[in-house]
């Protein structure tokens, strides 16, 4: 069965979940109640009561898959998803690509975080940096992306900002020994906060980039305590 195109985004993820539950539900007797968490970009569902998030790309939209492979790699490696369902490895559905990984519990970061935030980023850093991938973008193709940010909330900055990040990338792309691993979407929505501990969610932009760029995008987001 094929999804109609013409139907809408949540009821193309609602499809795509009752194919999921139909798999779960060849392991386990216990009954699945699916909380959509998001439906912007990617749909997000919390697969309830497990402590699982089923991850749906839709290919047409988003189709560097070495990226989606990349976080789904990153996140199984940093929070050990649960074990339960092994079996539930990444699949693809209709123009869909699911992906699975341990739902993490917490509240979203705010500018009063600071000190949690500035330790998950060196904790975060580190264990980014022990991880062997097999292609990895380079920070400089999120530039563009950086510019509509600053064309959103500082319109008026634009001009003199876009010449100067241009050379800035020049000038940094000639030190590629600096670089190191970076989330590369640092906004303080991507930051989970349990027990005074700050986990790092959505790797899908992760880079090669000097690690100032992580403190670049959280500025651009509006942190000014970090600067």
């Amino acid at each position: 069965m094929r999804v109609d195109p013409k139907v809408s985004r949540k009821q193309k993820i609602e499809y795509v979940i009752s194919v999921i539950i139909m798999e779960i539900r060849r392991h386990t007797e216990t009954s699945v109640m699916p909380k959509i968490i998001s439906t912007r970009g990617r749909g997000v569902v919390h697969l309830y009561p497990f402590d699982l998030v089923a991850k749906i790309s839709f290919l047409d939209e988003f189709c560097d898959l070495g990226a989606i492979y990349n976080e789904n790699a990153i996140f199984n490696k940093l929070y050990k998803t649960v074990s339960s369902f092994p079996q539930l490895k990444p699949i693809q559905i209709d123009e869909c690509l699911v992906t699975f990984s341990k739902f993490i519990h917490g509240r979203t970061a705010t500018e009063d975080d600071h000190y949690i935030i500035s330790a998950s980023l060196k904790c975060m850093h580190r264990s980014l940096n022990e991880i062997k991938f097999e292609k990895l973008n380079y920070f400089y193709f999120e530039v563009e992306q950086l510019i509509q940010l600053i064309k959103q909330f500082h319109p008026e900055k634009l001009p003199s900002l876009r010449e100067q990040l241009k050379q800035l990338c020049e000038r940094i792309i000639c030190e590629t020994e600096r670089h190191i691993i970076c989330h590369g979407d640092t906004n303080l929505g991507n930051l989970l906060i349990s027990k005074n501990k700050g986990n790092w969610i959505d790797f899908e932009c992760v880079c090669k980039a000097p690690i100032e760029w992580d403190l670049c995008i959280l500025i651009i987001h509006g942190l000014p305590v970090l600067v």
